[in-house]
């Protein structure tokens, strides 16, 4: 498994752009669900699943994109790489799990702190605090 989508300049604005639009930043419009480490362990594979499943679709896209100089071929496939963004992030939203960014997923434990993992990892590994996202991350060993 690839942990990270080597993208193109111009997918990656894309990309960008997409996951802030549709609610990827830290945004709370409906309440998520409150996981235990075990009940997130429990979910990850499907969350997994979705996720490579986008993933490669995307890497498809791409492909096609760094391909092509037609202006309108251009704005066909990044149509196509915002709505698969779309619909990956609302089959995880759907979980009740946040997303966060690109590719990566929170699991509210309701103390504070998020269960997170990130595509190309095997395990839900980090935790950060509520206010310190991402760049908080710390291992989830230091929560027993």
């Amino acid at each position: 498994m690839r942990s990270t989508p080597n993208r193109s300049p111009s997918v990656a604005c894309v990309v960008g752009q997409e996951v802030h639009r549709m609610g990827a930043v830290p945004q709370r419009r409906e309440p998520m669900a409150i996981f235990t480490l075990e009940e997130a362990r429990t979910l990850l594979p499907r969350v997994k699943e979705i996720t490579q499943h986008s993933y490669e679709i995307v890497e498809e896209l791409q492909t096609q994109l760094e391909l092509t100089e037609h202006p309108r071929e251009v704005r066909r496939l990044e149509a196509q790489v915002n709505e698969v963004l779309q619909r990956w992030a609302a089959a995880v939203k759907e979980l009740g799990v946040e997303v966060k960014g690109l590719w990566l997923a929170d699991f509210d434990s309701g103390d504070g702190y998020y269960y997170c993992w990130q595509l190309g990892e095997d395990d839900i590994e980090h935790f950060h605090r509520y206010e310190t996202g991402f760049a908080g991350r710390r291992p989830i060993t230091l929560l027993d």
